[in-house]
């Protein structure tokens, strides 16, 4: 056993003396450092492999705005404006239900053995995507890759827990930069190949993902709350923090936390008493105040329309007039707005060691209801403009500012939220929770879009997303702490 595991044991056998850690008692100190380069590279690298399974979730979003005009144009396979509409929303049906399985699961076997679960529905729903001959494999395929989305969340909280304070603003923006270059992957792939072509190709990124999540190990979060198991913590704290003082900063907490549990568990607890203790737990305002903020701004996430505009891109860029005619038509426009929003994301990991998550919702929503409301305006005076061949860049500028603002916070922030505002003891059950109730709003959104586009037109729905994204910077503004530099026991503080 090596000097840092000698220190560790101390700080195990001195814990048995003080008062134990749990959510009412005071935070450990956890004083921040300068982490360079070298002791930060396993942290991100780990945190990257895992977050590399987000990817496919995002090529699956972009994939329906391929997918559907392709479709049309196809013989072989008949579609209509119903059949669309299933196509792209039963994803985000699927998406729930595999979230709300991914708590208890991640809590038995393990963060890393569940993403590397997620990646066998994904490559499963490519083979039906290249073989398919009739939508029915072509819904089997889109339904599978929605129970692999929702099993990534495995990724996110493994992220957010092999993190130190320092890195994880940045660390877990690295989600939505994978779900950007989902996103650009496909359409990118969608100037040179068909949609059974991109599936091929999508399929051989997931068998690499496979074997890298092998070379990763688990969560040491998740060895001290769930394997409870002192060596484990110990092994693996020493691959995630080579610097020695790091390293006995984070075993300090994590022993002392598996020392807390293990006095717990060595007293005989009826299952009324366990039962009791599990409805306190969610009555604690650490629990459910947190919830409900989460609740809230997912809701309106989706209402803003912000995935809306991925998933029928193509379709809402020739219906407004959103392209450049002659010069480019409305793939070229898709692949503007995956690339756009890929560099926002990356520009958005940089700042978010400096500019707090509550910043970055309230800018990133005004901004997106400043470009709706700029489409309003611009319908309202060009009323003409989707019938006139050369489109209207305008339209396609506030489009793409659109996309841009919301990449610059609201795509982003939410999904990082879960892993930064829930307590860990609740993280795996209730972020499970969280994740499946925003993909059953997504698919509300995501089935009634089109029906209500064409029943009530572009004017009124952008005027709609112009109301609701106002409202999202409303409520952060008034309901969302920020979390920013503050450490998980801090976090829970601000709602005590």
């Amino acid at each position: 056993m090596n000097e840092k595991d000698n220190e560790a044991n101390s700080v195990l056998v001195s814990s048995t003396e003080e008062k134990p850690y749990n959510s009412t008692t005071e935070p450990i100190e956890r004083p921040l450092l300068q982490i360079n380069w070298k002791q930060a590279w396993p942290q991100i690298a780990a945190s990257s492999i895992a977050l590399s399974t987000v990817i496919q979730s995002g090529v699956q979003m972009a994939y329906s705005a391929i997918l559907l005009p392709q479709l049309n144009e196809d013989d072989n396979i008949k579609i209509d404006i119903n059949a669309a509409s299933w196509l792209a929303s039963c994803l985000s049906l699927a998406l729930p239900l595999a979230s709300f399985a991914t708590g208890p699961l991640v809590d038995k076997f393990g963060r890393k053995n569940i993403c590397i679960f997620s990646c066998i529905p994904f490559l499963i729903s490519y083979l039906s995507f290249y073989y398919a001959q009739s939508l029915l494999l072509i819904f089997i395929g889109r339904i599978l890759s929605g129970f692999a989305g929702g099993f990534t969340t495995a990724a996110l909280i493994y992220a957010s827990e092999v993190s130190t304070t320092e890195l994880r603003p940045i660390i877990l923006c690295f989600n939505s930069i994978a779900v950007a270059l989902g996103i650009l992957i496909t359409c990118v792939l969608s100037l040179w190949f068909n949609w059974r072509s991109i599936a091929a190709i999508c399929g051989i990124i997931t068998i690499i993902t496979i074997l890298l999540l092998f070379m990763i190990p688990e969560s040491p979060q998740w060895c001290a709350v769930f394997k409870k198991d002192q060596r484990a913590i110990l092994k693996v704290s020493e691959w995630f923090y080579p610097d020695p003082i790091l390293y006995n900063r984070e075993t300090k907490a994590l022993l002392r936390k598996l020392n807390d549990i293990q006095e717990s568990s060595s007293q005989a607890i009826s299952f009324r008493t366990k039962f009791k203790n599990l409805i306190e737990d969610y009555k604690d305002p650490i629990v459910y105040k947190p919830f409900i903020i989460l609740a809230t701004i997912f809701l309106l996430q989706q209402l803003t329309g912000c995935y809306v505009i991925i998933f029928y891109a193509v379709d809402i860029f020739n219906s407004i007039g959103g392209h450049l005619g002659v010069y480019a038509d409305a793939y070229v426009s898709l692949v503007l707005l995956g690339s756009i929003r890929f560099i926002i994301a990356v520009i958005v990991a940089i700042v978010s060691k400096r500019i707090g998550r509550r910043q970055l919702l309230i800018v990133s929503s005004t901004g997106m209801g400043l470009s709706t409301l700029c489409i309003v305006i611009s319908m309202i005076l060009h009323p003409d403009t989707q019938k006139e061949q050369n489109g209207n860049p305008f339209i396609l500028i506030c489009v793409l500012a659109y996309v841009s603002f919301s990449a610059f916070g609201l795509l982003v922030i939410p999904w990082s939220l879960i892993g930064e505002l829930l307590p860990v003891k609740v993280r795996g059950k209730l972020g499970g929770l969280m994740i499946s109730i925003a993909y059953i709003c997504m698919f509300i959104a995501l089935k009634l879009w089109p029906i209500y586009f064409d029943q009530f037109g572009a004017l009124i729905m952008f005027t709609f997303l112009t109301v609701i994204c106002f409202t999202m910077s409303t409520y952060v503004y008034i309901k969302l702490p920020e979390t920013l530099g503050k450490s998980f026991e801090e976090i829970e503080g601000c709602f005590k």
